[in-house]
């Protein structure tokens, strides 16, 4: 169903302050409180929906539990954070910020949907639904190759931005080297396999003459999924 301002209201109520350094450690628990209530807010809501049956049992369950959410929130903000004012208030400065960071993820959503779905939409538009078919036929087949790689880059990310901050620019280029190799070693064997052998690979789930056409596809997927294996370490460093 669809959210009812209510719920809504106490949930956004949420006391919010300007942590600084020193209490910045105890307040690390707080992330914790919302999560608590969100499994609480799931799981008592198909309790409801199972004893119940009925939408309004659970429009009054989500009243109760924001309710409960605002009261237990502004008391571990208490607890946490000595001198915080008990007296509710709306920080300009805070909704603006909050309102800038979500124009900005928005806007990094929207070019990352046009990103990864203007091929489709191409397709869609010029080819028959068929074509559409093939296409993530070959696609799903190749995809994984970069979960391969992107296992590695969240691996190597963290401790190649460590050494650049601290200037240990041989000990970075070592790492980025040695991750590389690493990477191209992982993903080659797989990647070859399917630009060669894609069509065999992808009749085990279809018929002869779609995985003959998807295999037209997959083969230069799999090829560019390897060159961006073999650069992508080297344009995380660089940038």
């Amino acid at each position: 169903p669809p959210q009812h301002p209510v719920p809504l209201g106490f949930g956004w109520c949420r006391p919010q302050t300007d942590p600084g350094p020193s209490i910045q450690q105890r307040i690390d628990v707080l992330p914790h409180i919302p999560r608590s209530h969100q499994t609480l807010r799931q799981i008592g809501g198909i309790a409801v929906l199972l004893v119940r049956g009925d939408l309004w049992s659970l429009l009054c369950w989500e009243v109760a539990v924001s309710a409960f959410e605002c009261v237990t929130s502004f008391i571990a903000c208490r607890r946490l954070i000595p001198g915080l004012p008990a007296t509710p208030r709306i920080s300009g400065a805070i909704v603006g910020d909050c309102w800038r960071y979500a124009l900005g993820m928005n806007g990094i959503y929207v070019i990352a949907l046009l990103l990864t779905q203007s091929d489709r939409l191409v397709i869609s538009w010029t080819f028959p639904l068929e074509s559409l078919g093939i296409f993530y036929l070959a696609y799903n087949l190749t995809s994984w190759i970069a979960l391969i790689q992107g296992g590695f880059n969240s691996a190597v990310i963290p401790s190649l931005a460590a050494n650049a901050s601290n200037g240990q620019g041989a000990s970075m280029r070592s790492r980025h080297n040695k991750t590389t190799q690493l990477t191209i070693f992982a993903v080659t064997l797989p990647a070859m396999a399917i630009m060669f052998f894609a069509k065999e690979l992808i009749a085990l789930g279809v018929n002869q003459g779609d995985a003959a056409t998807a295999a037209t596809v997959a083969a230069p997927f799999a090829a560019g999924f390897l060159l961006n294996a073999a650069v992508s370490n080297c344009l995380s460093v660089a940038g």
